[in-house]
């Protein structure tokens, strides 16, 4: 019987920042950032904490108030978008790590979403360390005739 994966944070490729509810997200090997808040930021802490995605959507179900069937379904499509996107892999030895936390506050569930810039791929492909020059940073790389 397989068993339902656990997930990490796919670093050193993925950086992340909290900001209160939102946490922005950098996937340094596309070049595209993200942002997430409310649900999805809790969600994300879940997920990224080793919580399986029915583990993760049965505590949401106790924190927001909601039809069940689309809690499960919003997670489950979250998590799925994260993979995707390569900010979480897969972990078959994770163990949970993520402390109960307050349940029932009657919050009502919005779907998790991830949203996606692409506007500064270039500038975070730029690798600092070894694109610098007697120039400064950031520097292009010339252009390859293609």
């Amino acid at each position: 019987m397989a068993t339902e994966p656990r997930y990490v944070v796919n670093e050193p490729k993925v950086a992340f920042e909290s900001f209160e509810n939102e946490l922005v997200l950098v996937n340094l090997e596309n070049g595209s950032y993200y942002t997430i808040d409310n649900t999805g930021a809790y969600v994300w802490g879940l997920v990224a904490n080793g919580l399986t995605v029915a583990e993760a959507a049965a505590r949401a179900a106790q924190r927001f108030t909601g039809d069940p069937a689309k809690i499960v379904a919003g997670v489950a499509s979250f998590v799925a978008e994260l993979d995707r996107e390569g900010l979480i892999r897969e972990d078959h030895t994770r163990t949970v790590q993520h402390d109960s936390d307050a349940a029932g506050l009657a919050l009502p569930f919005e779907a998790p979403k991830l949203v996606k810039y692409t506007d500064m791929e270039q500038l975070l492909l730029l690798d600092p360390v070894h694109e610098v020059d007697e120039t400064g940073w950031p520097n292009l790389p010339p252009e390859q005739p293609g």
